[in-house]
């Protein structure tokens, strides 16, 4: 990779993909002994070993611990003392109580009932005000949890609401949504071993056919708190591609739908204070990656979105290593990590 051009966001994704993809107890090794005499922390836009040793203390530390460090020879290693993440899921769905949603919901339940991850569990959840329950015949294995949403200055507080659902699931594998997703056959099921959060690939339908939606976006990677000077990726990318983005753009998931561990998400819960439609799934991303995690889109995970409003497209290259990792999910013994000035 051109060190020139070489990007935090690249580094820890790099880093956190090679943590995820060992086993317990799995070594990490980093060398980077061609970038001695090269590069140091206060070269502007190059990769250095101090910048490096950083990433891996802030990326790996809730998965294991840097056993070597040696900053005259340019080398580290890692040692993962984790387990792979329990598969057990659980599920809720955002409900506004309005009459007029409830057939979206219906569709959204039957999503999450067709997962054999979510039928084994039996953990979904409904959460909404407490009179709409009255209206619904909600299925086998679904709950009812009501929910007296808090207007500030008429504004909906859906961080707020969605942090207080969290609370109540009781797995760790854990995937949030409005009644708008619905989930296609086998989408947890092609969910990564292990991850901070991710998002299924979100498509809808239109005449001219199933068009990729809101799932993971890019902002400009100078993009400040919620002020945003120039276009970001639009929303009809190539997702076969999203790796590629990372090097110019900031990534965040939709508010829509996410799959997050939910040690994650009480740890570092959704901003309460910021309104829908004032970017809290944007703020959240931006705080969950600056903590060293990853936003990944599941190619393999399909969701509908059964409304829609967008339009445009745009493409870009590869990286091929990244998606190599992303297939090797707690399978190695060990994995070397080589970055070198071109």
């Amino acid at each position: 990779m051109n060190s020139k051009i070489f990007k935090n966001d690249q580094v820890l994704y790099a880093i956190k993909f090679a943590i995820f993809s060992l086993k317990k107890n799995g070594k990490l090794v980093i060398d980077t002994r061609s970038l001695a005499n090269s590069m140091t922390l206060n070269s502007p836009g190059k990769l250095s070993f101090q910048m490096l040793s950083q990433m891996l203390a802030i990326a790996g530390v809730n998965w294991g611990s840097i056993t070597v460090i040696d900053p005259e020879k340019q080398y580290i290693e890692y040692r993962r003392e984790r387990e792979t993440t329990e598969n057990r899921w659980s599920a809720g769905v955002v409900f506004s109580g309005n009459r007029s949603e409830v057939p979206f919901l219906t569709k959204c339940l039957s999503g999450l009932l067709i997962q054999p991850e979510l039928r084994a569990s039996q953990d979904i959840i409904v959460f909404g005000p407490s009179a709409a329950e009255s209206m619904l015949a909600l299925p086998l294995g679904v709950k009812y949890i009501g929910y007296e949403s808090e207007l500030v200055c008429g504004r909906f507080l859906v961080g707020k609401k969605k942090n207080a659902l969290v609370r109540h699931l009781s797995n760790e594998k854990i995937i949030i949504c409005h009644s708008r997703i619905v989930l296609e056959e086998g989408a947890l099921g092609a969910m990564p071993s292990d991850f901070d959060m991710v998002t299924p690939k979100v498509e809808v339908k239109t005449d001219a056919g199933r068009l990729s939606y809101l799932d993971l976006g890019f902002l400009p990677n100078h993009f400040n708190t919620l002020v945003v000077d120039r276009y970001p990726v639009p929303i009809f990318y190539e997702r076969a591609t999203w790796l590629d983005y990372i090097k110019n753009f900031i990534p965040y998931i939709d508010g829509g739908v996410f799959v997050i561990r939910r040690e994650l998400a009480l740890k570092i819960p959704i901003h309460e204070t910021i309104a829908w439609g004032e970017g809290e799934d944007v703020e959240w991303s931006k705080r969950l990656l600056n903590s060293g995690n990853t936003l990944e889109l599941c190619l393999g995970s399909v969701a509908i979105s059964q409304t829609c409003k967008a339009t445009t497209y745009f493409n870009y290259g590869h990286f091929q290593t990244y998606r190599l990792l992303l297939k090797m999910r707690n399978h190695l013994v060990q994995v070397s990590l080589q970055f070198f000035r071109m």
